[in-house]
């Protein structure tokens, strides 16, 4: 399909407009908060005294923090460039889609040109094919020509009847490569 290519390239500029994202957020403070619970079973030492614990006992403890960026500078030069190369992925997917709108006016182009050669041998070429047989058998038959002649005869109204299949073959594949493109 050729609309691969075009959801290829914009995947690729939604990839590095999500990596911005991520970088500008590394550059903001992060607030991190925690809990602890643990017990300790069994006999610990508390003030130089043998003191037992059973599981029932529980110890807590509770943190929090606050990380604040301080050098910034990578991070801003990590952004300049992804900001570049969404740039360079912005101008791909423009130049992809520019490519496919010109392959499908080819196409169009190419169906009008095959549709007219089609037409030309449905009508015209297929009665001279006609008129050349039934003239090559009246010729043939009355002895005007010998089987030779009646050979070459009947050799070039084949020869046009094979440009008219040609010509329908030739149209078909051009309409089965427009029907590769979505309507939009």
């Amino acid at each position: 399909n050729q609309y691969a290519a075009i959801a290829l390239k914009k995947q690729r500029q939604e990839i590095v407009i999500k990596e911005i994202g991520v970088l500008r957020a590394k550059k903001l403070p992060m607030i991190s908060v925690g809990y602890n619970n643990q017990s300790f079973t069994g006999f610990q030492k508390v003030d130089g005294v043998d003191k037992y614990f059973s599981a029932s006992k529980r110890f807590s403890s509770v943190s929090a923090g606050l990380n604040i960026p301080l050098f910034a500078n990578a991070a801003n030069a990590r952004i300049r460039a992804t900001n570049s190369l969404l740039e360079v992925s912005k101008a791909e997917y423009a130049d992809t889609l520019a490519l496919q709108k010109l392959l499908l006016q080819q196409l169009i182009l190419k169906y009008r040109k095959d549709s007219q050669t089609w037409a030309h041998y449905k009508n015209a070429v297929s009665e001279q094919a006609a008129v050349i047989y039934e003239n090559a058998h009246l010729q043939y038959y009355n002895g005007a020509i010998n089987f030779l002649e009646f050979s070459l005869l009947i050799n070039e109204a084949i020869k046009l009847e094979a440009g008219y299949t040609d010509a329908l073959h030739e149209i078909n594949k051009t309409v089965i490569e427009l029907n590769t493109y979505k309507s939009d």
